[in-house]
């Protein structure tokens, strides 16, 4: 493919992105490894600078997205979460599926050594696009752009029952508060034995807090936890609210 062709793809592919990219060579720079450079001697227009904005900009815009959804989780559950999500191997895979991959000028020798496919590569790029994004457009688009990309990420992420501890979380909100017995009940099971759905509810001194379902037990109570400190969440927001 032709550099001209290469270009023409790249500025498409941001289209499709729905951004309206001022600065060109900004964006370009963004997608060019060092590799590329190296072949032509000049190391000026690399994308390592716009990754090192990137990972920044990154960052903050999970946190922002982490702490509206689970503000009531504890800070090191949210910590944990936030690493998993700006990993390298989490940035490669956003990085491939949104079609990135295709975009990145390589050099010759690490074209051939299939640094297309490396996480490194692919992640690096990925912060470097963004960096370059929110230079161009500013926080507020580039939030926008990082929550419909990662969004689904990180919703599949907080639903992993060992990513975020809900349970204990729930548990050490109603000590505090002084709640009564706290019991996870399971309502029904359906399946085989090899795979069987789980059903619990989540009672507080009787009332039903939550419910939640799942593959094992320990995942349905992870999930009826979930629910009921969203609803704690709830609660406390409608009371600011008439305050």
């Amino acid at each position: 493919m032709s550099e001209q062709k290469k270009l023409e793809t790249i500025y498409q592919w941001v289209k499709e992105q729905g951004v309206n990219f001022r600065n060109r060579p900004l964006l370009i720079q963004s997608l060019t490894h060092r590799s590329y450079l190296h072949e032509k001697g000049d190391f000026s227009q690399a994308n390592e600078s716009l990754e090192f904005v990137g990972d920044s900009v990154l960052s903050l815009s999970v946190t922002h997205y982490i702490y509206n959804r689970l503000g009531q989780v504890d800070v090191g559950d949210l910590a944990k979460l936030r690493a998993r999500l700006i990993s390298a191997p989490v940035l490669a895979e956003v990085a491939r599926r949104i079609g990135l991959k295709h975009l990145i000028l390589l050099g010759r020798n690490e074209e051939e050594n299939q640094g297309r496919e490396k996480d490194s590569i692919l992640a690096d790029s990925l912060e470097a696009f963004i960096g370059a994004l929110f230079l161009d457009q500013g926080l507020e688009e580039t939030d926008r752009w990082i929550r419909k990309v990662f969004g689904q990420k990180i919703e599949q992420e907080i639903k992993r029952p060992t990513m975020v501890d809900y349970k204990t979380t729930f548990q050490e909100k109603m000590a505090r508060e002084g709640a009564g017995e706290i019991v996870y009940r399971v309502t029904k099971a359906i399946g085989p034995d090899h795979n069987k759905t789980f059903y619990v509810q989540l009672q507080v001194d009787g009332q039903v807090w939550g419910e939640g379902s799942g593959k094992s037990k320990k995942e349905a109570e992870q999930i009826a936890a979930q629910e009921a400190l969203r609803k704690i969440a709830d609660i406390t927001s409608e009371d600011k609210s008439i305050s």
